[in-house]
């Protein structure tokens, strides 16, 4: 009796596990690193260009970022590209062109500090908004130093009044450069 008992009690247990569904664990959404990031800044009518990078190869944590900081002439208009890339892996990834394409799940902000810096969105995403890979940079006052924040959104609401703060999603990477305004 207590064989034919435990034959059942294995049938019933084996049909029990059979009959429950199996999940695949779930992976959660990766981010993908940003170790750099450049502004590179070109006059109005010519001239050198002004580089403004950060880049910490290992990520958050671990060795120091570097961080170059660049100034700008006062009363000239600069064009501004910046690039995103992640050069903790080989080959190094550019993520500038996935963010362009992702324009609408994504936004640049630019916050000046200590200076006075006019900035202009030249780039928008497929509904109108600003996306903030291509912008301008106009120094409208006297010699100063100070820093622009750079802030990556990702799902920020758009539209929206400019400030990161106030715009919702997520920060991808958020670095400050020092540049100031020369005569």
């Amino acid at each position: 009796m207590k064989l034919k008992s435990l034959f059942t009690y294995l049938v019933i247990a084996v049909l029990f596990m059979a009959s429950c569904e199996k999940k695949d664990p779930e992976i959660p959404n990766e981010e993908e690193l940003i170790t750099s990031v450049f502004l590179r800044l070109v006059p109005e009518g010519g001239g050198p260009e002004v580089l403004l990078s950060f880049q910490d190869f290992d990520g958050d944590g671990g060795e120091d970022p570097i961080i170059k900081g660049g100034q700008i002439e006062d009363g000239v208009k600069y064009f501004g590209t910046l690039e995103f890339y992640n050069e903790a892996v080989f080959p190094v990834v550019d993520m500038t062109d996935e963010i362009r394409e992702e324009g609408d799940e994504h936004q640049v902000f630019y916050e000046i500090f200590s200076s006075n810096i006019d900035v202009e969105y030249l780039d928008q995403d497929v509904n109108g908004n600003p996306i903030g890979l291509l912008a301008s940079f106009t120094a409208n006052g006297a010699p100063s130093k100070g820093s622009i924040t750079i802030i990556l959104k990702h799902l920020p609401e758009k539209p929206n009044d400019g400030l990161a703060s106030s715009a919702g999603g997520e920060t991808d990477i958020e670095v400050s450069l020092g540049i100031s305004i020369v005569n």
